[in-house]
């Protein structure tokens, strides 16, 4: 069982071999690593499956936004990785 489901589901899809060597981290920093894995890994699909690159800077803005927002106290409830996101940022003071 996981604390962070969506990253852990996010992570299980892209069949990366770099998510072992998270495996020797203390769970907390594991689970951690996770989740920022799991945001990188949907940051890039949303600029890669996007073919026209102008709606995909878009995207990629709109995430910037919601990310700026996040540090501010407001998480985007259509995309939980970013509740996740937030939760690790407080735990490790990432700014």
């Amino acid at each position: 069982m996981t604390t962070y489901p969506v990253s852990a589901a996010i992570a299980k899809r892209s069949g990366s071999n770099f998510l072992s060597s998270f495996f020797f981290l203390p769970k907390p920093q594991r689970e951690a690593m996770m989740v920022l894995y799991a945001l990188s890994r949907t940051l890039d699909d949303v600029v890669d499956e996007e073919q026209d690159s102008m709606k995909a800077r878009d995207n990629l803005h709109r995430w910037r936004q919601w990310i700026q927002d996040l540090y501010q106290g407001r998480v985007n409830g259509d995309h939980r990785i970013l509740a996740e996101f937030q939760a690790v940022a407080v735990r490790f003071g990432l700014k």
